[in-house]
């Protein structure tokens, strides 16, 4: 039981990192980049290609990646997205399908279709309370606390930050009031972009990867954000955490390959009852 719930905090962890971008471009810019779960993919085999096919050490070759799907994702925001913001989210969802396509498109010539792993060193697991703990899942689970510490003192301490909050809530107020809309924009597509590969990268901590997950995992991104109350990025932690210790704990009853469907169940049983989700706020419609 102990491990489950261990496995299922660990889920919930790569559940927080993939998804605070989503909830951050989602709140400021109005729309469902499902991009977001290729920018994973292309952090995580971009780190693949660097470690194993290149041979650079795995921690420079995830912050080269990091730092390289943070600048890609800066680039398709400002010449894809930007331009058609004034469209509407029905728009710009569909051109995230299409940079969705193009960029798995343009990964599979880079690394051919298949499983691929990371070479990461055998280290020995740590015994609590009858647990077996990884190094690596408790990388991954650090690293999602500092990720979310470092987005809230981002938004609530900097003038950055103070920038984006005022877009996300009145984009033509904050033009108004003299703010720099632009440079704010461009610092959410990085963010968001970067976080997305952070957690590429943790996936590919966590087991194998394919050319193609993106699909799969943008349905649980969806299921967090959701639950959360669209755009609300502070409840993506419980949201994720809940998610993922409720999928992992229902194995114990249901085949795993269901866990997803747990996912989608907690969101029905929570939508019946708060259509807004967790934290969203409601909105009166004329």
């Amino acid at each position: 039981m102990l491990s489950y719930l261990w496995f299922g905090v660990v889920s919930g962890a790569f559940l927080l990192i993939a998804t605070l971008g989503f909830a951050l471009t989602s709140r400021v810019n109005k729309f469902l980049n499902i991009a977001h779960a290729e920018y994973m993919a292309v952090g995580a085999l971009m780190t693949y290609y660097l470690s194993v096919e290149v041979g650079l050490n795995f921690i420079i070759a995830a912050v080269v990646s990091i730092a390289a799907v943070g600048c890609l994702g800066w680039f398709i925001g400002r010449t894809v997205f930007e331009s058609m913001l004034a469209r509407g989210p029905e728009i710009l969802l569909i051109l995230s399908v299409g940079v969705v396509y193009l960029l798995q498109g343009i990964t599979e010539i880079v690394v051919s279709p298949g499983t691929k792993s990371y070479a990461l060193p055998r280290l020995d697991s740590w015994k609590v309370a009858g647990v077996n703990v990884t190094p690596y899942q408790v990388a991954i689970v650090a690293l999602a606390g500092l990720a979310f510490l470092a987005l809230h003192l981002f938004l609530s301490r900097t003038q950055a930050g103070a920038s984006v909050r005022a877009i996300a809530d009145n984009r033509e107020l904050a033009e108004i009031r003299g703010i720099n809309v632009r440079r704010a924009t461009r610092d959410v597509w990085i963010i968001a972009s970067a976080l997305a590969a952070l957690g590429g990268v943790c996936l590919g901590m966590m087991g194998t990867l394919t050319t193609d997950l993106a699909f799969a995992q943008i349905l649980l991104i969806l299921a967090v954000s959701i639950l959360a109350g669209l755009g609300s990025v502070y409840g993506v932690a419980i949201a994720a955490f809940t998610i993922g210790i409720a999928m992992d704990l229902s194995t114990l009853i249901v085949p795993s390959g269901y866990r997803t469907a747990v996912a989608f169940l907690i969101i029905i049983a929570v939508l019946l009852f708060r259509p807004q989700g967790l934290f969203g706020k409601k909105v009166r419609v004329a």
